[in-house]
């Protein structure tokens, strides 16, 4: 029997609040999906439609509703939507574990055809920030600005080795939502508890029992990209070196991109694109630091 009594902590505008986020309106997303080849395809529209397109793209292991700071408080200037990519979220799963970087192509050049968007700034944290700057490198005239979250062509490998020491206490079945918001609290304090409470009802889902197991296919994790490391990097160097717009680098105090690397970057991406470290985050900056990843957002969109 499923638990009515879960303590889902705070609200999206009472966290929001909390950790310093503008509320551009107490406005919800909606629930949308598209079929692209097959591939069922969910994502959140923040509304606004027919305003410039802002699509975001969720890291491995996350979901759309990691942009929801982000959303609350662009979604008044920007047509905002935010994606599950194949195998995460609600959107379909694959048969064989095709979730690489190209599987992942098709589905976004499958929703920006089917939704009509144009012109449009592009979000990527860790995979999906390789994977904007896969879509970017592919159609560089249908990107305005280009924000890459932590993550470049060639990363360290610090990070998928701690999120595999972090899943492996928990396996597939979740006993109780509390031993996970404990145990995320331990891997990740940097976020308030009740934030935390909030936020990882999108990163599960609860089965009959009353456990709870992960809202993604587990069965292939990181299988892809591990199985061509030096193809990947040579195929993403390639797709930088064809963007044409203005990109913000936005970097994680304890980052997974090596600094040489960063430089490297900056220096293929076209003039007038730069990085910024953002303070009091690990890889996830985006739900670390809300607050100082909007205000960098911002000035790099509205002031520039």
């Amino acid at each position: 029997m499923a638990d009515t009594t879960t303590d889902f902590g705070l609200s999206l505008f009472e966290a929001a609040r909390k950790m310093g986020v503008t509320i551009a309106s107490e406005h919800e997303p909606e629930d949308k999906y598209i079929d692209v080849k097959g591939m069922k395809i969910h994502y959140l529209d923040w509304g606004n439609e027919g305003a410039q397109p802002m699509l975001l793209l969720h890291g491995g292991s996350q979901q759309c509703h990691m942009w929801d700071f982000v959303g609350l408080a662009f979604h008044k200037d920007y047509h905002v939507i935010a994606m599950d990519q194949r195998g995460h979220g609600d959107s379909g799963w694959t048969e064989d574990g095709t979730y690489n970087t190209q599987g992942h192509l098709q589905d976004i050049e499958g929703l920006v055809e089917q939704l009509g968007l144009k012109n449009i700034v592009l979000s990527g944290l860790s995979m999906g920030g390789i994977n904007s700057m896969a879509y970017t490198g592919a159609h560089p005239d249908n990107v305005e600005r280009l924000i890459i979250v932590d993550a470049a062509p060639e990363v360290k490998t610090f990070w998928s080795e701690r999120v595999n020491r972090f899943r492996a206490p928990l396996g597939d079945i979740i006993g109780s939502y509390e031993d996970l918001v404990l145990h995320v609290h331990k891997f990740n304090p940097l976020r308030p508890i009740q934030q935390l409470r909030g936020s990882l009802r999108y990163s599960v889902k609860q089965v009959p029992d009353g456990s709870w197991t992960w809202r993604q296919d587990t069965r292939f994790h990181g299988q892809q990209r591990e199985r061509t490391p030096n193809s990947q990097a040579a195929f993403l160097w390639a797709s930088v070196s064809r963007v044409k717009c203005k990109t913000l680098l936005v970097m994680a105090e304890e980052s997974v991109v090596d600094e040489n690397v960063a430089e490297k970057l900056i220096g293929v991406l076209p003039v007038g694109s730069r990085r910024i470290t953002i303070p009091k985050t690990s890889h996830l900056v985006v739900g670390d630091n809300p607050a100082g990843f909007e205000k960098t957002a911002r000035e790099f969109l509205f002031q520039e």
